[in-house]
């Protein structure tokens, strides 16, 4: 009888006819120069990376550049010529000058004006008049035997000038408070434009305004309406 073949499959062995596991695949790559070199500098510097070298090289630098300091000393100077060095400009020293002055005061026998010797700070002829009039209005220093020409209470409420007159406006004190009679008129406008008049070369006469008008006098006696010029008569010596 003939013998009958073997079913296909059958015949293999018990391993062939086991199922092969694949083995897992593997990263056979070899490691390229660049990533070499990656790897031996993170080695190099470290897990941080802090740069230890460059610190000390600083220090290094740091300590060695103060021993050079105090060791030479001048020696390190550069020394520059005189012709070339920068001059400094000189310091000005800001002082206040100052000018003496005579004031016109009224006597004792209240006839009269004399003068006192007082001073002002050099400025603007607006400046000076004002620092003038200021000054009579002060009246006298004290223990003087002399009195105060301009009334208590009168302030002085500008100055214009107008060429060689200086217009002068007074506040209503000047007249109120004004005790009268033609001697004391006399004397009030006249300290004023003496005053003036013989301390500023460029003030030759002076107009009086009360409270910003013209008046015709100050005080019933004695004209103001125009500008006034000296009057030496009215100073004693």
């Amino acid at each position: 009888m003939a013998r009958k073949k073997p079913a296909a499959g059958k015949g293999k062995s018990a391993t062939n006819g086991r199922k092969t596991r694949k083995k897992p695949a593997t990263n056979n790559k070899k490691p390229t120069p660049k990533a070499k070199n990656t790897a031996t500098k993170r080695k190099a510097n470290g897990r941080g990376g802090f740069p230890w070298s460059v610190m000390l090289a600083a220090i290094l630098t740091f300590i060695i550049g103060i021993i050079l300091v105090s060791v030479l000393g001048d020696r390190l100077k550069v020394s520059i010529p005189e012709e070339v060095r920068e001059k400094r400009p000189a310091v000005v020293k800001t002082t206040t000058s100052m000018r003496s002055i005579s004031l016109f005061m009224s006597s004792g026998d209240g006839k009269s004006l004399k003068d006192v010797k007082v001073k002002i700070k050099k400025g603007s002829t607006k400046a000076q008049i004002k620092a003038i009039i200021n000054k009579l209005i002060q009246g006298p220093p004290k223990g003087s035997k002399l009195e105060r020409p301009i009334p208590a209470g009168t302030k002085l409420i500008s100055v214009s000038i107008d060429d060689t007159n200086a217009i002068l406006n007074f506040s209503k004190e000047l007249a109120e408070n004004h005790p009268g009679g033609s001697s004391a008129e006399l004397q009030t406008i006249y300290s004023i434009v003496n005053s003036l008049t013989m301390n500023i070369d460029e003030i030759e006469t002076v107009q009086i305004l009360i409270d910003s008008e013209e008046r015709e006098t100050l005080a019933g006696h004695i004209i103001i309406s125009i500008p006034l010029s000296t009057d030496k008569k009215m100073i004693s010596r």
